[in-house]
């Protein structure tokens, strides 16, 4: 899906190249100028030399605020990352997040591990910051290196670990800017919400992790003022790297790629520029994408399934043996006020203030980044609104929003393997059936759980029910802990909890929904497989991929998703259907014992 939808861009983009007509600066214009741009990009090295000479005058530490709040505008990775969000206690509007951030490993446990792999990544991957310092022209890069990877070790220490970071009371934490002060007093705050153009006032914030950024504060003012510029040059050097001329991007892939996920071949320079317009005017994109490659007739067919879904859920649970009756009442109600956004938005982002130039890349990269920085910032003070989409159309995943009791279906995951317009139903419930009813149950899931009817978080299940679900939960966890798909690396079952609830309360009732199509008729078989039998392989078809073994290490310490095959084969080993429909025995190597299975509705 990724590949097809990948090729669908290209073709517009190649085809808005061609064209002669384009209205001067309209969303076509600018996909065509920022694309362009890419292209024809020179020694972007020189392009930083401003940026880079900013933080090389920084005389004290009380200009690091200032330096932070730039950074964050412009989306490169600091120390803490501020965004925009709804406001969990109060659904209808929206609120300031401060989340740890600043580490150029893909996870905190990457700086941590004492395994061999996690050593020699360490390793190398202060080569790559020497390396990259070399090739800006820094004349000491090795000892720079060392420092900089010494301190996001130190960065890396006072971090909270990813099974704290997924749950959503511990990073629930209201303070105001006098407390925050409290806890980092050498820290200017007011100084760095001036610099982000932010007037909060009065307002609390929520801060992800409190005591990360006390820590945070002590370790600035133990650290050398030398060594933070270094920090903070690197951190801008890393996140344009990539853009910034061919010596530049043969090491970005040699790290980024080669090293951390295995893949042996560069990606080519238009997939490259490609990549960098999805990101950066992804609406502007996706709107074409919607006209030229999805049809109304798939959305109607699609929304057909959802409705099946929806009821098989609602009916489970009615029926549920553990809930109470306040609390199936409670979930019957917020599963009543789904928004179920399915294929586009109603509104697009308007990018009629951002200006793109076809010559200048570092600067539109800049631009576009603070743009998308200000439009999140300008929702401070409105009110929610429940047709906005966090996903672009053409994502290649679905979506699921607590706060919003949202899910969404963009309009290119709905091609094959996970949706086929010529295939019958039982295919389409395997595959897109088994999406929708996987994000309608991460609403339900361990932390989903957590927010009622109107998206507000708190505790509104009985003692009772709590712990009857923990103790699916339980169960849950212990059967994906024993998955081991790389030699010394077993899935994290705490970790990939919510994942792995959604996985198998998803198969369950897509399965029933399949059944309720059926309307109490047998199914036809097609190639010599029945409907129940043809539901099951759309579904493994619709989840298969290939990773190499350094992706699926670097993803079982830090995604929270388990890998493809176990997320398939440890659901379907939890359902009795599975066993029914292919004849499954105690003799077969996937038989678990009926009272084994973690059936959560």
């Amino acid at each position: 899906m990724a590949d097809s939808t990948q090729m669908r861009m290209h073709k517009i983009v190649d085809e808005l190249m061609k064209n002669r007509n384009i209205e001067p600066g309209s969303n076509s214009q600018k996909i065509v100028d920022l694309y362009s741009s890419f292209l024809k990009r020179k020694d972007g090295a020189k392009s930083l030399l401003k940026e880079l000479s900013q933080i090389k005058k920084i005389k004290n530490k009380r200009e690091l605020p200032s330096l932070i709040a730039h950074f964050n505008r412009l989306r490169v990775n600091a120390p803490f990352a501020l965004w925009i969000n709804v406001d969990s206690l109060d659904s209808s509007h929206y609120i300031t997040e401060i989340d740890q951030s600043g580490l150029g490993l893909p996870d905190r446990d990457s700086y941590l591990g004492t395994d061999s792999r996690s050593r020699l990544l360490r390793q190398q991957y202060q080569n790559h910051i020497e390396k990259l310092l070399a090739l800006t022209g820094v004349q000491n890069a090795e000892q720079q290196a060392t420092d900089i990877a010494a301190f996001e070790v130190s960065l890396a220490q006072i971090q909270w670990n990813s099974i704290d970071n997924r749950n959503v009371l511990k990073i629930t934490n209201r303070l105001t800017i006098q407390q925050l002060a409290s806890i980092s007093p050498d820290f200017s705050w007011p100084a760095y919400f001036s610099a982000m153009k932010l007037n909060l006032n009065s307002a609390q914030l929520n801060v992800r992790q409190p005591s990360y950024l006390g820590n945070l504060n002590q370790l600035i003012h133990d650290t050398s003022l030398a060594t933070l510029k270094e920090y903070f040059a690197w951190r801008f050097i890393d996140n344009y790297a990539e853009l910034m001329g061919d010596d530049f991007a043969t090491e970005e892939f040699s790290f980024h790629k080669k090293i951390l996920t295995g893949q042996m071949k560069a990606v080519s320079e238009p997939d490259r520029a490609l990549e960098l317009v999805d990101g950066l005017l992804g609406d502007a994109l996706g709107q074409i994408y919607v006209q030229r490659y999805f049809s109304d007739q798939d959305k109607r067919r699609v929304e057909k399934i959802a409705m099946n879904i929806v009821a098989i859920f609602r009916e489970k649970l009615h029926q549920s043996s553990w809930m109470s009756k306040t609390a199936q009442k409670e979930a019957v109600a917020k599963l009543g006020t789904l928004n179920l956004q399915i294929a586009y938005p109603s509104k697009w982002t308007n990018y009629s203030n951002l200006f793109i130039s076809k010559d200048d890349l570092i600067g539109n990269v800049m631009r576009a980044s603070e743009f998308l920085s200000q439009t999140e910032i300008a929702k401070l003070g409105t009110r929610v609104d429940s047709s906005h989409w966090e996903s672009t159309p053409q994502t290649v995943s679905g979506n699921s929003i607590y706060e919003t009791n949202t899910i969404e279906i963009p309009a290119a995951i709905l091609q094959e393997p996970m949706f086929n317009r010529n295939a019958d139903e039982a295919v389409n419930y395997g595959g897109i059936g088994r999406l929708i009813a996987h994000e309608i149950s991460h609403l339900f899931d361990d932390r989903g759980r957590l927010y009622d009817h109107n998206g507000n978080l708190h505790e509104w299940w009985a003692s009772e029910d709590v712990a009857n679900f923990s103790k699916k939960c339980k169960a849950l966890v212990e059967q994906y802990n024993s998955y081991e798909p790389l030699p010394g690396y077993h899935v994290n079952g705490n970790l990939t909890l919510s994942e792995n609830i959604a996985d198998n309360a998803g198969l369950e009732i897509s399965y029933l929904a399949y059944k309720l199509s059926l309307a109490d008729k047998p199914s036809s078989n097609i190639d010599g497989f029945s409907g129940e039998e043809r539901f099951f392989i759309g579904y493994a078809q619709s989840m298969r991929v290939k990773l190499r073994d350094e992706t699926l290490a670097i993803r079982l310490k830090s995604s929270v998703h388990a890998p493809d095959s176990v997320r398939i084969n440890g659901a379907v080993t939890n359902q009795d259907a599975y066993y029914q429909v292919f004849r499954v025995t105690p003799n077969d190597l996937m038989f678990v014992r009926p009272n084994q299975r973690v059936q959560m509705w």
